[in-house]
């Protein structure tokens, strides 16, 4: 039983970026700076998810980003699998298989919200 993987790249990043944060979109993206050197190959993945951890407050921003440049497998988990996270490897398979759904469901609605 496999978890999705989002595919996210810079334009997602920049557009994430624009809409968490609007006209302090520059500030976060400075903050996100760190994340450079995290995992090379997946630094648009890790930098999405530390944004959506930060629910558009650049103070929690800079704890997200603490977390991902301690280990940036911590950050993906709880931005995109916030449900199978709190259950544990050893709940149903059928729950877990449900909270991986559901979870998907949401990181997708979250990453293509216009913020309107």
């Amino acid at each position: 039983m496999g978890q999705r993987v989002p595919n996210i790249d810079n334009d997602d990043v920049t557009r994430l970026l624009a809409r968490d944060f609007g006209e302090a979109a520059a500030e976060a993206r400075a903050i996100l700076g760190a994340l450079t050197g995290t995992h090379p190959g997946a630094v648009a993945r890790i930098t999405a998810a530390t944004i959506k951890l930060a629910g558009r407050d650049l103070d929690e921003l800079r704890t997200a980003v603490a977390v991902a440049t301690n280990d940036w497998r911590d950050a993906l988990s709880w931005a995109e699998y916030p449900r199978y996270m709190k259950l544990g490897r050893d709940a149903e398979q059928a729950v877990l298989r449900a909270a991986m759904d559901a979870d998907w469901a949401e990181y997708q609605a979250w990453l293509s919200d216009d913020g309107q």
